[in-house]
């Protein structure tokens, strides 16, 4: 039998500006899980410049409802994508 969280779709964006909070949090609950250091500075300026240069960089977001559950963040260069975050 399915849980309700199971029954709720996976829904995957491009994040924007309005998306930073949430990403924050996200990034945050990531560091703990992996006992890193959040550096809240430098997490700002990077997406800051991802999301205001999307012909280089885009990011997706993954909800299930109005929680974040993933994220990704890829480099564009020319027909090439890597992701690095």
């Amino acid at each position: 039998m399915e849980t309700l969280e199971e029954q709720v779709p996976i829904e995957i964006r491009i994040v924007d500006e309005l998306d930073y909070e949430d990403a924050t949090k996200f990034m945050l609950e990531l560091c703990e899980l992996v006992g890193s250091k959040f550096d809240e500075e430098r997490w700002e300026k990077a997406f800051s410049k991802r999301i205001s240069n999307p012909d280089s960089y885009r990011g997706f977001i993954a909800r299930r409802g109005e929680k974040p559950v993933g994220m990704l963040f890829a480099e564009i260069k020319g027909e090439i994508g890597q992701i690095t975050n």
